[in-house]
């Protein structure tokens, strides 16, 4: 669940003032440097990972990214989390499975690379699935290894799994 700003006692436009009114605090010089730095790189890592960004425009480049650990032979890349929906690449490993699941949302599936078994269906690269709120998926498998494109709800709208395992 996204964190709700608490109300402010006084009116933004008043508290702008105020804050632009404060006189600047005495800083030593090598503080002054270091908090510097750190700023302009975040920046920088900002404008090389989405030179777009203040134009409303998100890119993330192929080869850039994180990959999140997700479970043995899973790993994931969240590429938009709006704490509503979120778009995010998934690998397997050659071998890797994720057990049966309900979804917590609407999810829709795209193969970029390789294929892959939900259940007993055979995806390959191009195909899509969409898997609507509430139902089950089979396990998942890949035997040689695949990249899918999944969106679905935001795993910070629900229980942090975000999918919850079913048994049987």
């Amino acid at each position: 669940m996204a964190k709700k700003k608490p109300p402010s006692v006084l009116p933004e436009a008043l508290l702008r003032e105020l804050l632009i009114a404060q006189p600047p605090i005495d800083m030593p010089p090598k503080r002054q440097a270091h908090i510097k730095k750190n700023l302009l790189a975040k920046v920088a890592a900002i404008e090389k990972f989405s030179p777009n960004l203040s134009r409303g425009i998100t890119t993330v480049r192929a080869g850039t990214g994180e990959w999140q650990h997700r479970s043995t032979g899973i790993d994931m890349q969240i590429l938009f989390d709006d704490g509503r929906t979120m778009t995010r690449l998934v690998r397997f490993a050659a071998g890797a499975r994720l057990a049966s699941h309900q979804h917590c949302g609407n999810e829709e599936s795209t193969v970029l690379e390789g294929c892959c078994y939900v259940g007993d269906l055979l995806l390959n690269k191009g195909d899509y699935q969409l898997a609507l709120d509430g139902s089950v998926h089979d396990e998942v498998h890949s035997p040689h290894g695949c990249i899918l494109l999944v969106r679905s709800a935001s795993m910070k709208a629900h229980h942090p799994a975000a999918i919850t395992p079913t048994h049987g």
